[in-house]
């Protein structure tokens, strides 16, 4: 079912697990009726950073296949793992040794180095998973770890309560590239939503540096869809996005909310130590997405999407729902263990955290000024073990304001501020 417009940052559905300490994501079910497509991969990643020298591979390996015959009904048989280190300033770091070994005193160790772009990847297959190889990287540095998968057997899950799940593939699609490490992906009859979506990516790279100060997250990209439902990308940082259920505009907006959040969550290590920072990920997104629409929509146009968001919060109101605490809005966590064949929708009460939160960081600007934003990014940035109430202290003593009390929100006050907006 389309929601016309109400950008809340779920694209694409993914199912959150933790896994050693770090959180990983996977597409929800999917359901296929070509059964060769099992021999292709289907992308995981863990998206947290870890700082630990030495990493049980097993874990990640016994985790996943438990995952992955409950949900998929397949066993895995091999991981591809992808490992970038990182300075303190996040900045990649070349030629950092990367030794996999065993307990098996007749396996000889597998050494790897960083390359330019602090990067390495490595496949282990599932009788070398099984002897327990533990990852050691030199000196300790943070690194991300992902992983995709291959296996075999049938893929006959789908999410109850979806009634169409498709894996999208970029093989049958055209493609459009800018210097910038930029693509879209489209069906041939597309090439002009695609162009003109290339271009947005392009402006909205330059709004994320220039309102954030950060360098987005590269490559990033769109394959958009001729089929509609349940959508899922093998592929990391490219998001698909149906022509069926999304006008052109539409798609930008979803793409400058998820651009964002995955930028903020790589370079802030408390939106990786704590869920309970949605607040900044989320809520900065969804700054990001006003900036975008203010300077993209026609008065009109923006007027119609604002009170969108007006609609649905004196809807909540009516309800009962007075206050909001945009500390308990988190993020949730699942484990292996637990059915990811039911996989509820986002409640309303969630999705009024979206609007909430939008509001909670517009009186922040207003009560000092836009610069604080890059200001918190930059600190949050260098405060590698903080958690949400490091970054509420940081932001009180940056804006000199009580932000423990102003996250939580009183429902009436932002329809009115909202509201004010449309004069």
């Amino acid at each position: 079912m389309k929601e016309s417009r109400e950008v809340i940052g779920l694209s694409t559905i993914l199912i959150l697990f933790t896994m050693a300490g770090c959180t990983i994501r996977l597409p929800v079910p999917i359901k296929r009726k070509d059964t060769s497509s099992m021999r292709k991969p289907e992308v995981v990643w863990l998206s947290d950073s870890i700082k630990v020298e030495k990493h049980h591979l097993k874990d990640d390996f016994d985790c996943l296949n438990k995952m992955v015959g409950k949900v998929f009904k397949m066993q895995i048989n091999e991981l591809r793992f992808d490992v970038k280190a990182k300075n303190k300033e996040g900045k990649p770091i070349e030629g950092v040794k990367i030794t996999i070994t065993v307990k098996d005193s007749t396996q000889v160790p597998l050494v790897y180095f960083t390359g330019k772009d602090g990067s390495r990847s490595f496949v282990l297959n599932r009788s070398m998973l099984m002897m327990d190889p533990i990852c050691t990287i030199e000196g300790g540095w943070k690194y991300e770890l992902g992983a995709d998968f291959t296996g075999v057997g049938e893929v006959d899950t789908i999410a109850k309560g979806m009634t169409q799940a498709f894996a999208v593939s970029i093989e049958d699609k055209g493609v459009i590239n800018s210097q910038d490490s930029l693509r879209v992906y489209y069906p041939t009859q597309a090439r002009a939503k695609a162009d003109t979506i290339l271009a947005d990516l392009i402006k909205q790279k330059y709004l994320i540096t220039r309102k954030f100060g950060l360098e987005p997250i590269l490559p990033w990209g769109i394959v958009l869809c001729e089929e509609s439902g349940l959508l899922s990308c093998s592929i990391k940082n490219i998001w698909p996005y149906s022509l069926k259920e999304k006008a052109t505009d539409e798609i930008s907006e979803f793409n400058i909310h998820e651009w964002t959040e995955q930028t903020l969550i790589s370079a802030i290590p408390a939106l990786r130590n704590d869920r309970a920072t949605r607040w900044v990920a989320d809520g900065l997104a969804q700054i990001a997405l006003h900036w975008w629409t203010k300077e993209h929509l026609s008065k009109k146009e923006w007027g119609e999407f604002n009170s969108q968001g007006i609609t649905f919060m004196k809807a909540q109101l009516d309800i009962g729902i007075k206050k909001y605490d945009l500390r308990k809005w988190v993020l949730k966590h699942y484990k292996a263990e637990e059915d990811f064949t039911e996989v509820k929708p986002i409640s309303k009460e969630e999705k009024l955290g979206y609007y909430i939160v939008s509001y909670f960081w517009l009186k922040v600007i207003e009560k000092s000024s836009e610069e604080i934003i890059p200001k918190f990014v930059n600190e949050a940035q260098k405060m590698e073990k903080a958690k949400h109430n490091d970054l509420i202290k940081l932001l009180s003593k940056l804006a000199c304001l009580d932000i423990k009390k102003m996250l939580k929100v009183d429902v009436a006050e932002a329809i009115n501020y909202f509201e004010g907006l449309q004069q």
